[in-house]
């Protein structure tokens, strides 16, 4: 199997992708520490924008595979980013079929 180099435009969208999820995942930080009063936390922030950048590849994925158009596949890895664990547990269970926690 031939591995392709993907083209510039196809780097510059997955960029876009991570940008999205990342800056979803930094926004789910803010909004979580405002709701529960939590100190700022340089770590907590780079383990949720990790967390939520993974999430929002998996929604760019899916987005990519489901054929919407490009501007909902970033608004959708940046909703995939906010969701961060949460879009992942749901993926989880849709995909898997696995109906809850015990």
């Amino acid at each position: 199997m031939e591995l392709k180099i993907p083209n510039t435009e196809s780097i510059f969208i997955w960029v876009i992708i991570g940008a999205f999820s990342a800056w979803g995942g930094f926004a789910r930080y803010i909004i979580e520490t405002k709701d529960r009063n939590i100190d700022w936390s340089w770590g907590d922030v780079l383990g949720q924008i990790v967390v939520s950048s993974f999430a929002g590849f998996l929604g760019g994925i899916i987005s990519f595979e489901s054929g919407v158009s490009l501007y909902m596949t970033f608004a959708l890895s940046g909703l995939f980013g906010t969701m961060g664990s949460s879009g992942i547990d749901y993926l989880w269970r849709r995909l898997f079929n696995h109906g809850g926690k015990k």
